[in-house]
């Protein structure tokens, strides 16, 4: 199960076909954005980042003007001290907790603000409704001041996610990993949840906090989990005001999804299969695209002459099909019994994904080959979104990978690196063509502590800090020396940089 908190990541197979909707009036956007804009300058001032030392950063928000700030209890576990960071970068010492509750993952602690003035965000009174639309404060990758936007999925009972967990499986992940109450309730979110969102509010439009951003199986698509905020009151409620040092917090809980649960020198090796297969998918998806693009001609027109073109993209589209149900087929064969659990269930997913993938190339090459403009816009569709699933579960991939290295102690190499190695083996243009165009494309980008990563594609250096572009557009800019070493391998590949 892809469980992300601040510091777990396992793996679960969950993919679903999205559908794309026709976007608002200019008019319309023009005053969402107006709203957007006075919901931003009314809550950022109460979200704050939370550092537990240089490696670790976590996400906050202040419940009371004298000096509460709740977050998640996973995000100060074990710490001894810690400070909090406002987005102003005024700086305080976190004097102590005055109430935790471990099994919701809740924590109130208290700094001395002083002469600062302490804006807290309203806590909404009743749950969010399905659909409504919501937004998640926070500082993912330790880049404070950031928000996303999703709506509300769905509000979940512990119980049932549990049992859900279970199903999927075989196993009480919900317990056994993330150690919460079946009691608890939760807020399903479309609203993106990263690494050092964790602690961050949820909120609706009115700027109510609705829900505090917890974890997410990363391997799906934007199922991100809030702990409902009917559980905030109540805590604050019966917390009183006694101020204990975080020294005094239980010893922490032991890492159990690090835990080697499987033969790590046989999953290493399937690993490596796996790369070199999804390597040798990309060249013959990549030189189809590239016959596609020579004999490219608009379909539905009936024209003269255009037939034999035609031909030779339905083709190009078949063949595209064929490498990935053969990619597909080679997963399946693969003997993962034995191999760690997580890794078995990515390879499944894998799998899923690609026979999907081949289904969509072979209905495209139909519909050209009968000339059916409409139907390639429908095979266009639902290549754009399952071209979305793969984005995702290559994130899910890459966050896994820095799991089991670290779970066996052996080195997973990300694809990247895997193709970049196929390139020097076998240099023939296709494969050259093939690395180049990899820099441009989105990838994990992960901090050198391996708790943070952010999905970007590289823009390129400025200054001593990397240019990253996600995928709504937005450009985030990190210090190079804070990337991990592959990362800056990356950055710094080809003499890119002096």
């Amino acid at each position: 199960m892809n469980l992300t908190v601040a510091r777990n990541a396992g793996l679960l197979a969950g993919l679903t076909v999205g559908l794309f909707v026709t976007g608002p009036s200019a008019g319309l956007r023009a005053q969402e954005n107006q709203d957007l804009a006075q919901l931003v300058a009314q809550v950022d001032p109460s979200v704050v980042t939370i550092a537990i030392s240089d490696k670790s950063l976590g996400s906050g928000f202040v419940v009371d003007e004298r000096g509460l700030v709740l977050t998640n209890y996973h995000v100060i576990e074990g710490a001894k001290e810690a400070a909090v960071i406002f987005p102003d970068k005024s700086r305080f010492k976190v004097e102590g907790f005055v109430s935790i509750e471990p099994k919701k993952d809740l924590a109130l602690l208290r700094i001395q603000p002083g002469t600062k003035r302490l804006q807290a965000l309203r806590i909404a009174d009743q749950p969010p409704s399905k659909g409504e639309k919501v937004y998640a404060f926070g500082a993912p990758l330790g880049l404070s001041g950031s928000i996303s936007d999703g709506i509300v999925a769905a509000l979940r009972a512990g119980e049932d996610v549990r049992d859900t967990l279970k199903k999927l499986t075989n196993r009480d992940l919900y317990t056994e990993i993330l150690d919460y109450d079946v009691d608890a309730q939760w807020v399903q979110t479309t609203a993106p949840i990263s690494p050092g969102n964790s602690g961050g509010p949820l909120v609706n439009a009115r700027g109510e906090v609705v829900g505090i951003n917890t974890w997410v199986n990363a391997l799906g698509q934007n199922l991100n989990f809030a702990l409902s905020a009917t559980h905030i009151k109540p805590m604050i409620a019966a917390a009183g005001d006694a101020i204990q040092p975080l020294t005094a917090l239980p010893k922490p809980r032991p890492d159990r999804v690090d835990e080697p649960r499987g033969d790590g020198k046989k999953t290493l090796a399937l690993w490596n299969r796996l790369n070199e297969l999804k390597a040798e998918l990309t060249k013959k998806v990549a030189a189809q695209d590239k016959k596609v693009k020579e004999n490219s001609v608009p379909v539905g027109t009936g024209a003269r002459g255009i037939r034999p073109k035609l031909n030779r993209m339905a083709s190009a589209r078949r063949e595209q099909a064929k490498a990935y149900s053969d990619y597909a087929n080679e997963i399946k064969s693969m003997e993962l019994e034995g191999t760690d659990p997580d890794f078995a269930l990515m390879a499944i997913a894998e799998a899923d994904l690609s026979q999907r993938l081949a289904a969509v190339y072979q209905d495209f090459a139909t519909v050209i080959a009968a000339d059916a403009a409409e139907g390639v816009a429908v095979a266009e569709h639902n290549l754009r979104v399952l071209g979305s699933k793969l984005t995702s579960l290559r994130s899910a991939e890459d966050v896994l990978r820095i799991a089991l290295s670290k779970r066996y102690g052996l080195k997973f190499p990300s694809f990247e690196a895997a193709l970049k190695e196929g390139g020097k083996a076998g240099s023939n243009a296709e494969t050259d063509s093939a690395a180049t165009a990899d820099r441009s494309a989105p990838r994990l980008w992960t901090d050198r502590t391996g708790q943070f990563q952010v999905r970007a594609k590289y823009v390129g250096l400025d200054n001593g800090k990397v240019q990253l572009e996600k995928a709504d557009g937005t450009v985030i800019s990190v210090p190079l020396e804070r990337l991990s070493e592959e990362d800056q391998k990356f950055v710094t590949a080809d003499n890119r940089v002096e």
